[in-house]
């Protein structure tokens, strides 16, 4: 950086590595190296390590819809996915005019699940969802409405997978293409009051 004078023909600020976003969040550098260059599909995955287990966890996310519920661009794509194969599994999708928690278990009768119901949304709007699991039952919240719970759960899951994709998950990378402000994971049982207090969270959330 050249300083000490004003700015005139011949005084040079050089920056590197700044990307022009076309959305309102930062995504992942690529590197253009003077050529165009395209995007491969991004992922944030979490280890489940100590955090979350198949008898016991909660994941929350907060994320910016980029279409209306009339106009989704692609068949059930995942809010969060644990995700051995498409039999042995626990995930959160969107699946229709509704989000549901659900899972399958290897070897076993078939998928559990529990939705929210019919549900709408606008592209810009803004949502919160919940999802547990627990021994005996799994349940779904959402914007810090009280839990939806199944009433029981039949069978548990033995997953082999260390991580959990948030934004999209399955065997075709179903993707949710929608902006996460944040997420959070972890063990113990929620109560509504914790879901209130969750859906009243704000977008940008601080650790000072």
């Amino acid at each position: 950086i050249n300083t000490g004078a004003a700015p005139t023909a011949g005084r040079f600020i050089y920056i590197d590595g700044v990307q022009v976003e076309a959305s309102a969040i930062a995504t992942p550098y690529v590197e253009t190296d003077g050529a165009t260059a395209t995007r491969a599909v991004s992922q944030v995955k979490l280890p489940v390590a100590g955090i979350a287990n198949s008898t016991q966890m909660w994941v929350a996310t907060r994320h910016r819809w980029a279409y209306p519920n009339t106009a989704q661009p692609s068949a059930a794509p995942r809010l969060w996915s644990w995700w051995d194969s498409s039999t042995n599994l626990i995930e959160c999708t969107l699946n229709g005019s509704t989000i549901q928690v659900q899972q399958d278990a290897t070897g076993g009768t078939g998928a559990e699940s529990k939705s929210l119901g019919a549900i709408t949304w606008v592209a810009g709007g803004t949502d919160t969802v919940i999802g547990f699991v627990t021994a005996s039952d799994l349940g779904i919240a959402r914007n810090g409405a009280s839990f939806l719970t199944k009433g029981s759960r039949v069978e548990i899951p033995a997953l082999a997978a260390t991580l959990m994709g948030i934004g999209k998950g399955g065997a075709t990378d179903r993707i949710l293409c929608s902006d996460f402000f944040w997420w959070a994971m972890g063990l113990g049982t929620l109560s509504n009051f914790d879901s209130a207090v969750i859906g009243a969270l704000p977008n940008i959330v601080r650790s000072e």
